[in-house]
């Protein structure tokens, strides 16, 4: 537990330096992997995604 409270603080001071940068053009958030297949799929309807197939 306490090494995961770490590394939480240290990604926390990341994602706000990120966020706070925008020349960075970058926006970094915590999700849940349905959130985020759900924005994918919401993307590739919407037209501004198009995943890459071999």
């Amino acid at each position: 537990k306490k090494e995961w409270t770490s590394e939480l603080k240290n990604l926390k001071g990341m994602i706000k330096y990120i966020n706070s940068n925008e020349n960075l053009f970058t926006e970094i958030k915590f999700t849940t992997l349905d959130d985020y297949f759900e924005a994918i799929r919401d993307d590739i309807q919407k037209g501004k995604f198009q995943p890459q197939t071999l």
